[in-house]
C-alpha cells in the first residue's frame, strides 16, 4: 500500500477529476522507489513514516508528473536528513 494516497497526490498537484489517476498512481510508485533508494524501505513494513518523507514522495510525484525541477530539488532537501550513507 502506498504511503501517499491518490487523493493526497491529486490535492498536492491541484488536480480534479479522474482522467490522470492511473498516471498519478504510477508516479506515486516511482516516487516512493526514488525516496526508498536513499532512505531504505518505507511504507508497508514501516510502522511510522515521517511527514517529511511523505512530502518528499509528493514532490517527486509532481516532478514525474510535470517535470518541475524545483519539486525534485525540494524532495532531495527533505530526504537528506534521512539518507542512509554507505561507503
Amino acid at each position: 500500500m502506498p504511503i501517499v494516497s491518490l487523493e493526497e497526490a491529486k490535492r498536492h498537484l491541484r488536480i480534479e477529476g479522474n482522467v490522470d489517476d492511473a498516471l498519478i498512481l504510477e508516479n506515486i510508485a516511482v516516487a516512493e522507489g526514488y525516496v526508498e533508494s536513499f532512505v531504505g524501505t518505507i511504507g508497508e513494513v514501516a510502522d511510522y513514516v515521517p511527514d517529511t518523507l511523505k512530502k518528499a514522495v509528493l514532490f517527486m510525484a509532481e516532478y514525474y508528473f510535470d517535470g518541475n525541477n524545483s519539486a525534485k530539488e525540494r524532495a532531495d532537501e527533505l530526504i537528506l536528513p534521512y539518507r542512509k550513507w554507505s561507503f
